[in-house]
C-alpha cells in the first residue's frame, strides 16, 4: 500500500472513494480503452518525478495495470478486475477529484483510490494480490 498522510480530510477521502465507486459502477464509459490510450503517457511524465509519492502512484499504477492485462487477455473480467481498471482510470483521467496540474498534492487522491483498489483486490483475489505484492517487492518500491 502506499503510504498516505494526513492531508486529506474525511470529506475529501469520502469524495474521492464515491467517485471511484461511481466509476466501478458505471458500464457505460469505455474504460479500457481510455486506459490503454493514456496509461503510458501519463506513466512517463509520473515515472522520473522528484516527488516520491507520484513515483509511488506510478509504479502502483503500471503493476495493476500490466497484471490486469496479464489476466484478462483474452478471458472475462473478473469482479476485481473492474476495481483495478478504475482505479487505472481514475489514474489517467487528469481531471479527477483532485486535478493533476492543480497543486503539489496532487495525487493523494490517486494514491487513495489505488489503496482502495488494493484492497478490493485482496478481498477477492488472494492470488492477484499476492502477485502484485510480488511485483512490487521485485520492484523494490
Amino acid at each position: 500500500m502506499i503510504t498516505l498522510s494526513n492531508k486529506l480530510s474525511a470529506v475529501n477521502k469520502e469524495g474521492i472513494l464515491k467517485i471511484y465507486e461511481n466509476m466501478i459502477a458505471d458500464d457505460e464509459v469505455d474504460q479500457l480503452g481510455y486506459v490503454k490510450d493514456k496509461i503510458y503517457q501519463k506513466i512517463a511524465v509520473l515515472e522520473n518525478s522528484n516527488v516520491e509519492m507520484e513515483r509511488y502512484v506510478c509504479a502502483y499504477a503500471r503493476i495493476i495495470y500490466e497484471l490486469l492485462m496479464y489476466e484478462t487477455d483474452g478471458k472475462a473480467f473478473r469482479d476485481y478486475h473492474k476495481f483495478m481498471l478504475s482505479a487505472l482510470y481514475y489514474f489517467c483521467d487528469p481531471f479527477d477529484y483532485i486535478p493533476d496540474l492543480s497543486q503539489e498534492d496532487a495525487y493523494l487522491d490517486d494514491a487513495l483510490v489505488i489503496n482502495q483498489c488494493l484492497t478490493a483486490v485482496k478481498e477477492q483475489s488472494r492470488d492477484t494480490y499476492r502477485r502484485i505484492k510480488n511485483y512490487i517487492r521485485d520492484s523494490n518500491i
